[in-house]
């Protein structure tokens, strides 16, 4: 990043947001790996990172029972300024924040809002070079939201930020860049976020997901599994295609047939595609050069995705695979 640009981590609640932020901040020791901060490094040089960083919170960090001035001025006068520079700081804060209305209120009486622009000129008053915001609007009401981001957007070109956040409009409102951690839940059973960005896929190019008949070829594994219950919620009809072997979970199934005829379990792909909307497959030889990748070379013969196999399907299908592909494989 360059200094002044604001960063965004778009995440759910889990995704590691505020545990990234902690590590940066040197609050959080990383199990493995580095990050460098102004070219420094979190692990060995956090001493001389500190004086130039600070950040704001998730949960609002100021102390209930000081006002707003004497807020301001304790973490000046932590961060080394004399009194008369502390005194100075808080009075650029207070004009630059508008909290001159409420300074001598104490700040548990202030709304949401207000304490979260203290918190934030808490965290500006010390003049970082990069400031953290931890979810900085979770929590307010929309125009205490739009708010807030007049104040963020006022720091832009003076101090690089990181901010986290799980509001895609407020990605788009003040980052200049940005990325989104995801845990995807991925297990030997079930893999919900590829089907999710599926569906999107589908719905996106198709218009709707109600009616459209889905097509997957391959092992039955958790992208069947997923793919079976997703695609069925969505009112999509589903055939899944697997050999002898290698069908979809006991449980799955079982919720599939409560669907009767939305719901087709095959050992042909040549009927599973047929007129299909969309097909799907996966890869199935995932231990290559193993006795287990030479079975199932053997097993899913004639299982892979191929021109003459998609000329079945509707001229205009979609034709989706997850990663890893293995082309002329899978």
């Amino acid at each position: 990043m360059a200094q002044g640009e604001t960063f965004a981590l778009l995440g759910v609640n889990g995704a590691g947001k505020t545990t990234t932020i902690s590590m940066l901040c040197g609050l959080t020791k990383p199990t493995s790996g580095n990050a460098y901060l102004l070219g420094e490094s979190v692990l060995t040089d956090a001493k001389r990172i500190k004086p130039q960083i600070n950040l704001s919170p998730q949960e609002t960090a100021v102390a209930p029972n000081l006002s707003v001035t004497e807020n301001l001025r304790l973490i000046a006068g932590i961060y080394g300024q004399s009194a008369q520079q502390a005194k100075a700081s808080t009075q650029q804060a207070l004009d630059e924040f508008g909290l001159n209305a409420v300074a001598s209120q104490k700040a548990h009486t202030l709304s949401g809002g207000m304490q979260r622009r203290l918190s934030i000129a808490m965290g500006l008053i010390t003049n970082p070079k990069i400031l953290f915001l931890d979810e900085p609007t979770v929590g307010l009401d929309i125009f205490a939201r739009r708010e807030l981001w007049n104040v963020i957007k006022g720091l832009k070109g003076r101090v690089t930020i990181l901010l986290t956040t799980h509001y895609l409009e407020e990605v788009e409102a003040l980052a200049e860049y940005a990325d989104i951690p995801v845990i995807n839940g991925l297990t030997d059973f079930c893999h919900p976020c590829q089907v999710l960005a599926d569906l999107m896929t589908i719905r996106e190019r198709r218009g709707a997901l109600e009616g459209q008949t889905l097509c997957f070829i391959g092992d039955g594994c958790s992208m069947a599994n997923s793919l079976i219950v997703g695609c069925l919620l969505a009112g999509m009809k589903v055939r899944c295609v697997c050999p002898q072997g290698y069908r979809p979970a006991a449980d799955v199934l079982m919720f599939a047939h409560e669907y009767g005829a939305k719901f087709q379990l095959l050992t042909d792909p040549a009927e599973g595609v047929k007129d299909a909307d969309v097909v799907v497959t996966a890869a199935w030889n995932t231990a290559p050069g193993t006795p287990e990748s030479e079975r199932r070379l053997r097993d899913f013969a004639g299982f892979q995705v191929t021109s003459p196999l998609m000329s079945k399907a509707r001229s205009d299908a979609l034709l989706l695979h997850c990663l890893p592909a293995h082309r002329g494989e899978d």
